[in-house]
């Protein structure tokens, strides 16, 4: 009880005159809730793109953060700011709808929901949402692409082999 006496004083001073007890409860849920929401916003990312059983979430960029350079890493990024750079991941690259890469981006799966110029390379999977808009060369041996993006390049579902080797003719 000490603490939360210290506490109620403390938030009374920053106001300069005492605070009634229910205000204050109503202060600290708030405060509870959106530690909370960070939480469970991480957990719906974690859900939605399938990061859960990768073990090992997801890391966010948020808006207004620029990165003048290439990253690299084995953990999964949502970038939500600016990238001018090559991108280069062992994991999940996200592009979430406020984010933009300029550069070469290879990752193991690749979402992309805001703006990308650039070519793509990824060890399992594309997917550009309704979102997207994206200018460049793909590659890639799955690929998803939601009608409404706007996308304007080429697309390789298997580097190095030729388009006769991935044709097989019907069975009668």
């Amino acid at each position: 009880m000490n603490t939360l006496g210290q506490l109620v004083r403390d938030i009374s001073g920053i106001f300069g005159q005492p605070i009634p007890f229910l205000i204050l409860i109503g202060i600290m849920v708030v405060l509870i809730i959106a530690m909370l929401s960070s939480r469970s916003r991480r957990a719906s990312l974690d859900r939605f793109y399938g990061t859960k059983g990768g073990n090992q979430g997801i890391t966010v960029m948020q808006p207004g953060i620029r990165v003048d350079g290439d990253v690299v890493g084995q953990h999964n990024l949502m970038v939500l700011g600016e990238i001018k750079g090559n991108i280069n991941l062992d994991a999940l690259l996200v592009i979430g709808e406020t984010g933009k890469v300029g550069g070469e981006v290879h990752a193991k799966n690749i979402v992309v929901e805001g703006e990308m110029d650039g070519n793509i390379r990824a060890d399992e999977r594309v997917e550009l949402k309704n979102t997207a808009k994206y200018t460049g060369h793909i590659t890639s041996p799955s690929l998803k692409i939601s009608e409404n993006c706007y996308f304007k390049g080429t697309v390789d579902m298997e580097e190095g082999v030729p388009i006769q080797d991935k044709i097989k003719p019907e069975q009668s």
